[in-house]
């Protein structure tokens, strides 16, 4: 929790920058207009709304125009921003590309467990307190839940739990 409240302000960044380009795309596509003449007046002279459809006529006084402005031709900067966010983020918390499917086509197994090392490292430093909780919530269960609320006796102990090698698997090799 604290390694990702470390880099929210990246994250919130990439948020920011996504919701962005997404008006930008939306504004793009419908248009955004300027015009030198006032608001349209209805049939009583009042100021009315804008009614800017397809296949609908605008009336505009004499010598005046209704342009669409030029937007944003392109998102790139966004897309360069986001992913400069997203792998600084990644960076400053050690996760290796591979942890998020960036794959050469061959990677041997030392350099995956070269790659992998740090956050296997970070991993193991709480893989201790966890295996203590897990093992006690296990032993109350079977000697108090169990017998108590199931009426299940004789339940059996529980040795000890643990995890398994975390380094991925190469399901096709095996």
């Amino acid at each position: 929790t604290s390694e990702i409240q470390g880099i929210e302000s990246m994250l919130v960044g990439v948020n920011q920058t996504a919701t962005d380009e997404e008006v930008t795309i939306a504004l793009n596509g419908l248009g955004v207009y300027a015009t030198d003449s006032g608001r349209p007046l209805d049939d009583q002279n009042q100021p009315a709304e804008w009614a800017i459809a397809p296949a609908s006529i605008i009336e505009l006084e004499a010598g005046k125009s209704l342009t669409r402005v030029q937007g944003v031709s392109t998102i790139e900067p966004m897309q360069t921003h986001i992913n400069f966010m997203k792998t600084e983020s990644r960076e400053a918390t050690a996760t290796p590309a591979v942890a998020v499917g960036i794959v050469e086509a061959e990677v041997s197994g030392v350099a995956l467990s070269i790659e992998m090392a740090p956050m296997i490292a970070k991993v193991e430093e709480g893989e201790e307190d966890l295996l203590g909780k897990l093992d006690q919530f296990l032993f109350d269960l079977l000697t108090m839940w169990l017998p108590v609320h199931e009426g299940i006796q004789d339940t059996g102990v529980v040795a000890s739990a643990n995890f398994d090698d975390p380094m991925p698997k190469d399901t096709k090799a095996i």
